[in-house]
């Protein structure tokens, strides 16, 4: 079943916390699973924080081709969560200032383990991405047909500019992630656009009303 891109990169971009799926160094054959806050780069790709002293670093080191586990709706039962499985390779990159500006809005409990040194952020090439989003709708894309909507740091940081709203943290071409008495929400535009005159007019109703 074709699954559109933008049902994958809602789901993805709801989510808080994946499970991560290494080949283990220490026991070859085997998957290493763990399970770490998650963080979507602007653009879309997903996004760690990882320590160079971890047992799923030292995987990756090795072998860099990883997969992620995450869900939506997390106030659902497991078996009625949507289920978003990503293939492809997880390795070190240098975030742009305003990508890690995000970064710590997003994920501000970060900023003490960035302080150690020892902590890299590490970034998914996307090859492979399957989604269950209900009964009779599940599907595998390629990394290619999964991309989203064109978006990158720097809009969102005009666009952050130009609506000067407190408790938002991060906007994007699916919604915006906002501050909601110390917790992060979400909420999703009825329509995903990156267009940035529509975006802006869905951003400023939101703020209206908040």
């Amino acid at each position: 079943m074709l699954i559109p891109a933008d049902d994958i990169h809602r789901v993805l971009r709801q989510a808080r916390k994946a499970a991560l799926a290494t080949h283990s160094a220490r026991h070859p054959g085997f998957p290493h699973a763990s399970w770490l806050p998650l963080c979507v780069a602007a653009a879309g790709d997903p996004l760690l924080l990882l320590s160079q002293l971890a047992e799923h670093t030292q995987n990756l080191q090795a072998n860099p081709q990883a997969s992620l586990l995450l869900t939506a709706d997390d106030d659902l039962p497991a078996t009625e969560q949507r289920r978003l499985t990503l293939l492809g390779s997880l390795t070190p990159v240098e975030l742009e200032p305003e990508e890690q500006a995000r970064y710590l809005r997003l994920q501000p409990d970060a900023a003490q383990f960035l302080a150690l040194g020892d902590f890299r952020f590490y970034r998914m090439q996307v090859a492979h991405a399957r989604l269950i989003a209900g009964f009779g709708r599940m599907g595998w894309q390629t990394g290619a047909q999964a991309a989203g909507l064109p978006w990158d740091a720097r809009q969102e940081h005009a666009v952050l500019a130009q609506l000067d709203h407190p408790a938002i943290l991060g906007i994007d071409p699916y919604g915006l992630d906002y501050d909601n008495a110390g917790q992060r929400s979400r909420h999703e535009w009825p329509h995903a656009t990156s267009e940035m005159t529509s975006l802006l007019a869905q951003a400023r109703l939101w703020c209206d009303a908040h």
